[in-house]
């Protein structure tokens, strides 16, 4: 079955979420679980809860890049 546009977008935020996360964290294990575990920044609401929005995607894409940039 094909999905729908909201579904598509859903998986497509949940993709760029995911490689950020993977970059991030060293592996795509340890990105899926950044994404699952609930997050103090985020009201303890877990990462995946707010990529059911483009905004939770953004704001989720805002945390991982700044704590990228602390790396650097």
């Amino acid at each position: 079955a094909r999905l729908d546009v909201p579904q598509s977008e859903q998986a497509l935020r949940l993709a760029r979420v995911a490689t950020q996360a993977a970059e991030l964290f060293g592996s795509a294990e340890a990105g899926r679980k950044y994404l699952r575990t609930p997050n103090f920044a985020l009201g303890g609401a877990t990462p995946l809860d707010l990529l059911r929005t483009g905004q939770g995607e953004r704001l989720v894409l805002d945390m991982l890049n700044d704590r990228l940039e602390i790396r650097k």
